[in-house]
């Protein structure tokens, strides 16, 4: 994998958004729509959002202290943040605690996928050219990606491509803060002023990115949920 170059986190962003507005709405029964929805409301994600954002744009280790401080002093503002950050978190550890069924339930491969794109510090997936055996399904295709990381510890396995989307999506709600402060940075550098007031003020009125953010971030943890719980109840593997 060495010298393998990698999609950058704007790319990726941009890639599942394609995927997202590709997708199309599957009606499944109101129980199982109810376990693995998304919980978070619009609000509740650009609290979470401007939070991380005001850590980049400021000092970090100053805002968390102002911010912690304003939270003991029961300032409004910042129950309401911190509650929009708990109600996040909680949709990601619902999306992890899934994650864990798989191995009790003996689906070691696909749970050792799923630790190791969680814990990719990069955007997991490589299109690979030529014919290759699915680690996953067995099936040998010309269609295939190698899911992996660089570095010390790295890892590489190769499944077929339909098995993209459950990745990214993975990859995109469990590393939701990396990809929130990665893109801030991005956006910092475009604007026309490095004064910390006013970031905050234009990044608090920049709904259409956030919006951008959120309906990609509702769409993984309800696919990534709702194809677990597929799986669970397949003998094959029904992971997409």
């Amino acid at each position: 994998m060495p010298g393998r170059p990698q999609m950058s986190v704007s790319d990726f962003v941009s890639e599942l958004r394609g995927i997202v507005c590709a997708t199309k709405d599957v009606a499944v029964e109101e129980e199982i729509c109810e376990s693995t929805s998304c919980f978070s409301t619009y609000e509740n994600f650009k609290d979470y959002c401007c939070n991380k954002a005001f850590e980049v744009i400021g000092d970090d280790n100053q805002y968390k202290r102002y911010f912690s401080q304003c939270k003991e002093n029961a300032d409004v503002w910042a129950i309401k943040v911190h509650a929009g950050v708990q109600q996040v978190m909680g949709d990601i550890k619902s999306v992890q605690a899934m994650v864990e069924t798989l191995q009790t339930q003996g689906k070691e491969k696909l749970y050792r996928l799923c630790l190791e794109v969680m814990t990719s510090s990069a955007p997991p997936v490589r299109r690979k050219n030529g014919w290759f055996i699915c680690s996953i399904s067995g099936a040998r295709s010309d269609m295939c990606v190698e899911v992996g990381r660089q570095g010390k510890d790295s890892f590489s396995i190769v499944v077929h491509q339909k098995f993209s989307p459950f990745i990214l999506y993975l990859w995109f709600c469990c590393k939701i803060e990396h990809i929130v402060k990665n893109q801030v940075r991005v956006w910092v550098g475009r604007q026309d002023t490095d004064e910390v007031d006013q970031l905050c003020r234009l990044f608090q009125d920049d709904d259409a990115l956030v919006q951008r953010w959120y309906s990609i971030f509702r769409c993984s943890v309800a696919h990534v949920k709702l194809s677990i719980l597929k799986e669970s109840r397949s003998h094959s593997v029904g992971i997409s």
